[in-house]
């Protein structure tokens, strides 16, 4: 459909139930890729995660962009409805969520966050360090906390070309910034050539060797 190169995984941790979540979506004028971490401290996060993706890929294709001011919360609000729907409490399903908007004919991109899965943009070979600093001492910005938590929203604009990173914590508390210009160019010389049905499981094989002894997270 595109000369746009998508490689993803999601790979459970030491929990009984991944809480990772990924949706990704593609037309001919977006692209939308989705990532969302379920809080452990919730009993149903991994519903939280999944509903959460599907809500921000849902609406994007409803067309209620970042040009609205409340795109945010028509994603926090048909989460919420969503999970209601069955039978789960919201503040039983607590997750971050991170996803990038890529408008193609604009050449336009926009990332948004709640919480610690982060971002990183690489448009036209110009490193944008996107990733929120972490606090380790305070408790992870998440959709259904209930306290006004609203999506931390950037633009930026492309000519030729564009790089993204998303990661859960998992994988990007592992990574030092000044690493993510060469660990990308690294996967798309390696993966723009292998047949596109292998492209996840090896990206998979990959993660599981280079970050599953560091922690015990679920890694996307």
């Amino acid at each position: 459909m595109s000369g746009f190169l998508s490689i993803k995984t999601s790979i459970k941790g030491d929990k009984p139930v991944n809480q990772d979540a990924i949706l990704t979506y593609e037309d001919d004028a977006l692209i939308v890729l989705s990532l969302a971490d379920g809080l452990g401290s919730a009993p149903y996060s991994d519903k939280g995660s999944k509903a959460i993706c599907r809500s921000v890929v849902t609406n994007v294709r409803r067309s209620i962009l970042t040009s609205s001011p409340l795109f945010g919360t028509n994603i926090v609000n048909y989460w919420d409805a969503l999970l209601r729907m069955k039978g789960l409490k919201p503040q039983d399903c607590l997750t971050t969520s991170s996803f990038v908007l890529i408008n193609k004919k604009e050449k336009k991109v926009t990332a948004a966050q709640i919480g610690d899965s982060q971002i990183y943009l690489i448009p036209d070979g110009v490193f944008v360090d996107n990733a929120k600093e972490k606090d380790f001492a305070n408790i992870t910005e998440c959709v259904g906390s209930g306290n006004g938590v609203k999506y931390n929203v950037t633009g930026h604009h492309f000519e030729n070309s564009i790089r993204v990173l998303i990661a859960s914590d998992g994988i990007c508390d592992e990574l030092e910034p000044n690493t993510i210009p060469a660990m990308t160019d690294y996967l798309v010389e390696r993966y723009s050539v292998m047949p596109k049905r292998r492209r996840n499981l090896a990206l998979s094989g990959e993660v599981m060797r280079s970050f599953s002894k560091r922690n015990s997270d679920d890694k996307s």
